[in-house]
């Protein structure tokens, strides 16, 4: 063999290993290399920048930002809900709460192979705002998106320095004093641009903190229709049910040798495979079983996989009785839509037919979330929904929000109830409802109720008499929600 050639094969092989190893390389998940860095002036007032410090791995790599504070000593760092911007943002405004504390940041580095993180050094304490200065104002918690559907709106605001007065005006309405507590209401607000003013002053100054949004009326109902054409599930008035979402005790698993016409389970815990079981079940009361993913929309479980993947500045306060799940603001759709996407898509591609969002009742607890939710944002937050998960081909169910049953109607599909014999709303005439809610609107648009009791199955109670005079679908089961039931259909 000629030399010449063989030495160009030998390089030639060496380039394809080269370029091979050089492949092989750049697909990898970031690694730090140098730690991020905070600069700024550390008093309250001022702006801090953080340099993201030096990371390898495949490229692009993007950063994003979570801002802790901690106490003078490093220790019990938080996320405070409203008051730091997270995710892309490398720059944070110090606001009051930020002074006598030491902050430190997480930065996520994300390319198509992965994320890792890296955390900042502890700053020094932060210094308190100067006595004699102008004064500061600044909006606490979320505010009102671009395209926000809600005509009331909550703001609360949070001022600094000496001396303070404080005026707030909505548009061109006359301004007025503010509240004492530092929490405005708007309500009868119109579609179009507005403007929130709130003006502060005292011997040294003024200033102003000013947002401006727009609000649109609420989109049209999106049909449901599968990517094939065909129709989406629809589980008929009177179908049977199983819902369970925690296995029996000693199990690992949820039990599917319970024949019903619709299950509902938790999104997570079960694969496509237990999905398809279930609907390969025999028995065929109705031709198109289906089978709803159980997942929380109005909450953050922090021990879920994709728990990391919330902005956290959409979190409120812990769930009452669960510290370790939080209340989301509903508001701040453009920050959450990404997660409950994901969530929405993980439901579609296990092969469920529909979803049970949770906890979309935190406009009834507004003071216990830490946010401020209103019955029209939680509305606009349904809505949402319910578009979006017909825009997947699955189809939704309103779980225990009975009084949005007339706005809401239109857009979802089914109910999954709480014990509304216990409380008494089942129906319009129910002396809890008012006369103007009630699950009997579902079965009167053509929609089932999936409705379920947590005391102990009596046949002279008549609760099963009523419940299938009414037509729902009504189980007895346990708080712990295993496969424990008792059908009165």
């Amino acid at each position: 063999m000629n030399n010449d050639f063989l030495k160009m094969l030998m390089k030639l092989a060496g380039l394809l290993l080269t370029a091979s190893l050089a492949n092989v390389a750049s697909a990898v998940v970031p690694s730090n290399t140098q730690l991020p860095t905070v600069s700024g002036t550390l008093t309250v007032g001022s702006t801090i920048t953080v340099n993201p410090g030096a990371w390898n791995g495949e490229r692009p790599i993007t950063f994003a930002y979570k801002y802790q504070v901690c106490s003078a000593t490093g220790t019990n760092c938080v996320v405070a809900p409203g008051l730091f911007p997270n995710g892309p943002r490398p720059n944070l405004l110090l606001v009051a709460g930020t002074a006598g504390k030491r902050i430190k940041v997480i930065v996520t580095a994300t390319n198509p192979s992965g994320k890792k993180n890296a955390t900042t050094a502890l700053t020094n304490v932060v210094a308190a705002y100067p006595s004699s200065a102008a004064p500061l104002v600044e909006f606490i918690n979320g505010l009102p998106e671009n395209g926000s559907h809600s005509s009331k709106t909550i703001f609360q605001f949070q001022p600094t320095g000496t001396g303070v007065s404080l005026t707030c005006q909505l548009d061109n309405r006359a301004a007025t004093t503010c509240p004492a507590n530092n929490k405005v209401t708007y309500g009868n607000i119109a579609p179009g641009s507005h403007t929130m003013k709130v003006t502060a002053t005292n011997s040294y100054g003024t200033q102003v903190a000013s947002h401006t949004w727009t609000v649109a009326p609420l989109p049209a109902p999106v049909p449901c229709v599968k990517a094939d054409g065909s129709a989406c599930y629809h589980p008929p008035v009177g179908a049977t049910w199983q819902w369970q979402l925690n296995p029996d005790d000693g199990q690992t698993a949820i039990n599917t040798a319970i024949v019903a016409d619709m299950y509902d389970i938790d999104g997570y815990a079960n694969d496509a495979a237990v999905v398809d079981q279930l609907k390969s079940l025999p028995g065929n009361s109705v031709s198109n079983r289906g089978v709803t993913c159980y997942i929380t929309a109005g909450t953050l479980e922090n021990w879920r996989a994709d728990s990391e993947d919330l902005n956290p500045q959409v979190l409120g306060n812990p769930y009452s009785g669960f510290t370790d799940e939080r209340w989301i603001d509903v508001r701040q759709i453009s920050k959450v839509d990404p997660w409950l996407k994901r969530k929405m898509q993980m439901c579609k591609d296990k092969g469920f037919d529909a979803i049970e969002y949770d906890n979309v009742d935190g406009w009834q607890t507004a003071n216990k979330t830490g946010l401020n939710i209103t019955f029209e944002d939680e509305v606009a937050f349904i809505v949402y929904l319910a578009n979006s998960a017909h825009d997947l081909g699955l189809t939704m169910a309103l779980k225990s929000n009975v009084e949005q049953i007339p706005k809401v109607l239109s857009y979802v599909d089914f109910a999954v109830v709480e014990e509304c014999f216990a409380y008494k709303e089942c129906t319009r005439t129910d002396p809890n409802t008012d006369g103007q809610y009630g699950y009997d609107m579902f079965i009167e648009a053509g929609k089932p109720v999936f409705e379920v009791e947590y005391k102990a199955y009596s046949a002279s109670n008549n609760v099963c008499a009523r419940a299938n005079s009414l037509q729902f679908s009504t189980l007895y089961k346990k708080v712990d929600l295993d496969s424990y039931r008792v059908s009165c259909n």
